[in-house]
């Protein structure tokens, strides 16, 4: 059984080089994040990192707290890892975290696959294409 383990931004270096292919894997799905980019994000506290860990890392979360059109909301913005169906046990932390910081509202950009394990309604899809 893993537990969730969340790093503050001193912490990061730490497990840094553990979680970052994790990490890259959830980024090079899809996403407009680069890996620095979350590193800068983690390091100055402007996103947070979430860790499955039992005797080894399993997964990682990368989470970021943003408002849009007065509503504040914590986004899923990147995981990645092994073992899938245990992630779901540890998402009311993430969302309990969420609220204290006055989120009312987790949200997911990404595959719609991600709706049906974690419990979101689909409410629109962002596609694009290369030109």
């Amino acid at each position: 059984m893993s537990k969730l383990v969340c790093y503050t931004a001193d912490q990061i270096h730490h497990v840094w080089d553990e979680v970052k292919p994790h990490i890259q894997r959830a980024l090079d799905r899809g996403s407009n994040y680069t890996i620095e980019n979350i590193y800068d994000g983690l390091r100055t506290t402007q996103m947070q990192l979430w860790v499955w860990r039992a005797d080894e890392i399993e997964a990682a979360l990368v989470t970021t707290i943003q408002e849009r059109k007065g509503v504040k909301f914590c986004l899923y913005l990147a995981l990645g890892g092994s073992k899938m169906s245990e992630w779901g046990e540890h998402m009311p932390i993430v969302e309990t975290w969420a609220k204290e910081n006055g989120c009312e509202e987790m949200r997911i950009y990404g595959r719609a696959g991600w709706a049906r394990p974690f419990g979101f309604d689909i409410e629109y899809t962002k596609m694009s294409r290369k030109l």
